[in-house]
């Protein structure tokens, strides 16, 4: 390395082993947070085993907020981590332990995320019963 900088102008060199180290640097970045995701999911995975949905809750709404520098696109980062996670998670990811593990990767990396779980109420109706049904007797 050291020879073909003195045999070439620094300007030629430098940036493609710059932008070669900058890969590098991006890669390994992004294998870590798959692996941070990853790592979120199967904690959480044991929450919902136990059906001990309140401590789920609980942890992620009891985790900070770190203060780190400002990144313009880690969300999508993060985001992006969290679904390549998934692809690679042994069982189908859960809506709520994919939320869980996302807004506590969110929060580690100084985003401020917060969970909402919410849930609609719909009357119950057998699908029996909800065709129209001919009375005993008649054809």
């Amino acid at each position: 390395m050291l020879r073909l900088i003195q045999d070439q102008p620094i300007s030629s060199v430098w940036p493609a082993a710059f932008q070669e180290f900058v890969l590098k640097r991006e890669a390994i970045h992004m294998s870590l947070l798959v692996l941070q995701a990853y790592l979120r999911l199967l904690h959480f995975h044991l929450y919902l085993v136990r059906g001990d949905f309140s401590a789920l809750y609980e942890r992620v709404r009891k985790s900070e907020v770190n203060k780190v520098a400002p990144i313009p696109d880690r969300v999508e980062r993060i985001c992006a981590a969290v679904d390549m996670a998934c692809i690679w998670y042994w069982k189908e990811v859960l809506c709520l332990q994919r939320s869980a593990a996302t807004a506590c990767l969110l929060k580690r990396y100084g985003i401020a995320a917060q969970m909402v779980i919410g849930a609609q109420q719909m009357p119950f109706q057998s699908p029996r019963l909800g065709r129209s049904r001919r009375p005993r007797g008649q054809r």
